[in-house]
Protein backbone atom coordinates (compact mmCIF):
# COMPACT_ATOMS: atom_id res chain seq x y z
CA UNK A 1 0.00 0.00 0.00
CA UNK A 2 1.70 3.53 -0.76
CA UNK A 3 0.20 6.52 1.20
CA UNK A 4 0.57 10.73 1.61
CA UNK A 5 0.39 12.59 4.56
CA UNK A 6 0.73 16.20 4.94
CA UNK A 7 0.32 17.59 8.99
CA UNK A 8 1.26 20.71 10.83
CA UNK A 9 1.63 20.23 13.89
CA UNK A 10 1.67 22.93 16.68
CA UNK A 11 3.86 22.76 19.55
CA UNK A 12 3.63 24.90 22.44
CA UNK A 13 3.30 28.81 21.49
CA UNK A 14 6.70 29.04 20.09
CA UNK A 15 7.16 26.63 18.18
CA UNK A 16 5.58 24.38 14.94
CA UNK A 17 6.18 22.19 12.56
CA UNK A 18 5.16 21.00 8.99
CA UNK A 19 5.28 18.09 7.86
CA UNK A 20 5.07 16.04 4.59
CA UNK A 21 5.80 12.43 4.02
CA UNK A 22 5.09 9.71 1.67
CA UNK A 23 4.77 5.74 2.73
CA UNK A 24 4.45 2.42 1.88
CA UNK A 25 3.46 -0.83 3.67
CA UNK A 26 4.47 -4.14 3.02
CA UNK A 27 1.84 -7.05 4.23
CA UNK A 28 3.83 -9.81 5.72
CA UNK A 29 0.69 -11.95 7.43
CA UNK A 30 -3.06 -10.34 7.96
CA UNK A 31 -2.14 -9.32 11.21
CA UNK A 32 1.78 -8.09 10.33
CA UNK A 33 3.05 -5.47 8.45
CA UNK A 34 6.54 -3.32 7.68
CA UNK A 35 5.93 0.17 6.85
CA UNK A 36 8.91 2.56 5.62
CA UNK A 37 8.02 6.13 5.31
CA UNK A 38 9.80 9.52 3.98
CA UNK A 39 8.82 12.27 6.07
CA UNK A 40 10.26 15.91 5.29
CA UNK A 41 9.68 17.54 8.70
CA UNK A 42 10.42 21.45 8.43
CA UNK A 43 10.52 22.74 12.60
CA UNK A 44 10.89 26.21 13.74
CA UNK A 45 11.29 27.95 17.04
CA UNK A 46 11.64 31.52 18.62
CA UNK A 47 12.75 33.38 21.52
CA UNK A 48 13.18 36.78 22.89
CA UNK A 49 13.90 38.76 26.09
CA UNK A 50 16.56 41.35 26.90
CA UNK A 51 20.03 40.80 27.58
CA UNK A 52 21.74 44.00 29.78
CA UNK A 53 18.72 45.85 29.26
CA UNK A 54 18.94 45.41 25.61
CA UNK A 55 15.98 43.39 23.43
CA UNK A 56 16.85 39.99 21.64
CA UNK A 57 15.56 37.59 19.56
CA UNK A 58 16.42 34.16 18.35
CA UNK A 59 14.69 31.96 15.45
CA UNK A 60 15.81 28.67 14.15
CA UNK A 61 14.51 26.91 11.19
CA UNK A 62 15.60 23.61 10.50
CA UNK A 63 14.84 20.79 7.77
CA UNK A 64 15.11 16.94 8.60
CA UNK A 65 14.56 13.79 5.94
CA UNK A 66 12.82 11.42 8.42
CA UNK A 67 12.68 7.67 7.63
CA UNK A 68 10.98 5.54 10.31
CA UNK A 69 10.90 1.78 10.50
CA UNK A 70 7.94 0.62 11.71
CA UNK A 71 6.73 -3.39 12.71
CA UNK A 72 3.02 -3.08 12.50
CA UNK A 73 0.59 -5.24 14.51
CA UNK A 74 -2.38 -5.85 13.91
CA UNK A 75 -4.47 -7.55 16.86
CA UNK A 76 -7.92 -6.91 15.70
CA UNK A 77 -8.94 -5.72 12.17
CA UNK A 78 -9.74 -1.55 12.92
CA UNK A 79 -6.54 -1.59 15.41
CA UNK A 80 -2.67 -1.72 14.28
CA UNK A 81 0.11 -1.36 16.70
CA UNK A 82 3.28 0.19 15.90
CA UNK A 83 7.12 0.39 16.83
CA UNK A 84 10.45 0.66 15.14
CA UNK A 85 13.30 2.71 14.63
CA UNK A 86 13.34 6.47 13.20
CA UNK A 87 16.21 7.89 11.54
CA UNK A 88 16.29 11.78 11.14
CA UNK A 89 18.87 13.71 8.41
CA UNK A 90 19.44 17.18 9.08
CA UNK A 91 19.06 19.08 5.74
CA UNK A 92 18.82 22.55 6.48
CA UNK A 93 19.36 24.80 9.53
CA UNK A 94 18.94 29.03 9.63
CA UNK A 95 19.86 31.09 12.60
CA UNK A 96 18.58 34.40 12.95
CA UNK A 97 19.73 36.46 16.09
CA UNK A 98 18.97 40.37 16.52
CA UNK A 99 20.60 41.85 19.41
CA UNK A 100 19.40 45.59 20.04
CA UNK A 101 19.50 47.08 16.74
CA UNK A 102 22.19 44.62 15.21
CA UNK A 103 20.14 41.55 13.29
CA UNK A 104 22.57 38.45 11.30
CA UNK A 105 21.25 35.08 9.76
CA UNK A 106 23.00 32.01 9.17
CA UNK A 107 21.75 29.10 6.97
CA UNK A 108 23.55 25.91 6.49
CA UNK A 109 22.81 23.58 3.62
CA UNK A 110 23.92 20.27 4.80
CA UNK A 111 25.08 18.04 2.15
CA UNK A 112 24.73 14.44 4.45
CA UNK A 113 26.16 11.92 1.89
CA UNK A 114 27.27 9.62 4.72
CA UNK A 115 23.96 8.01 5.60
CA UNK A 116 25.31 6.64 8.99
CA UNK A 117 25.40 10.46 9.80
CA UNK A 118 21.94 10.80 11.41
CA UNK A 119 20.21 11.16 14.59
CA UNK A 120 18.87 7.57 15.94
CA UNK A 121 14.95 7.74 17.91
CA UNK A 122 12.30 5.20 18.85
CA UNK A 123 8.66 5.62 17.68
CA UNK A 124 5.79 3.75 19.15
CA UNK A 125 1.92 4.67 18.31
CA UNK A 126 -1.21 3.11 17.31
CA UNK A 127 -3.54 4.04 14.40
CA UNK A 128 -7.33 3.09 15.14
CA UNK A 129 -10.05 2.64 12.11
CA UNK A 130 -13.71 4.24 12.53
CA UNK A 131 -14.95 3.77 8.53
CA UNK A 132 -12.75 5.23 6.12
CA UNK A 133 -11.33 7.47 9.11
CA UNK A 134 -8.49 6.77 10.69
CA UNK A 135 -7.25 8.28 14.71
CA UNK A 136 -3.33 7.87 15.22
CA UNK A 137 -1.09 8.65 18.11
CA UNK A 138 2.36 8.55 17.93
CA UNK A 139 5.01 9.23 20.71
CA UNK A 140 8.87 9.03 19.90
CA UNK A 141 12.02 9.91 21.04
CA UNK A 142 16.02 10.48 20.09
CA UNK A 143 18.63 8.58 22.05
CA UNK A 144 21.59 8.45 19.89
CA UNK A 145 23.24 10.87 17.56
CA UNK A 146 25.63 8.82 14.99
CA UNK A 147 28.52 10.42 13.78
CA UNK A 148 29.07 8.80 10.61
CA UNK A 149 32.88 6.91 11.22
CA UNK A 150 31.15 4.51 13.84
CA UNK A 151 31.25 6.52 16.60
CA UNK A 152 28.07 7.64 18.33
CA UNK A 153 27.07 10.15 21.09
CA UNK A 154 23.91 11.27 23.28
CA UNK A 155 22.15 14.00 21.59
CA UNK A 156 22.58 17.78 22.95
CA UNK A 157 18.81 18.12 22.37
CA UNK A 158 16.95 15.13 22.59
CA UNK A 159 13.44 15.83 21.39
CA UNK A 160 10.35 14.04 22.69
CA UNK A 161 7.19 14.10 20.94
CA UNK A 162 3.40 13.59 21.03
CA UNK A 163 1.29 13.42 17.84
CA UNK A 164 -2.11 12.89 17.21
CA UNK A 165 -3.57 13.02 13.55
CA UNK A 166 -6.91 12.57 12.36
CA UNK A 167 -6.94 11.09 8.64
CA UNK A 168 -8.92 9.70 5.73
CA UNK A 169 -8.22 6.21 3.96
CA UNK A 170 -9.45 5.80 0.44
Amino acid sequence: MFGMARDRILKQIRKSVLQEGYSLEFLLENFLAFSLKFYFLKKASKDRGTLSGEPYSFSRTTTYLDVPLQLQIKPVEFLTLLAGPQYSYLLNQRDVYTYGINSSAQEQQFKNDNIRKNILGFVIGADIMVSHFVLSGRMGWDFQTNNGDGTSSTPQYKNQWLQFTVGLKI
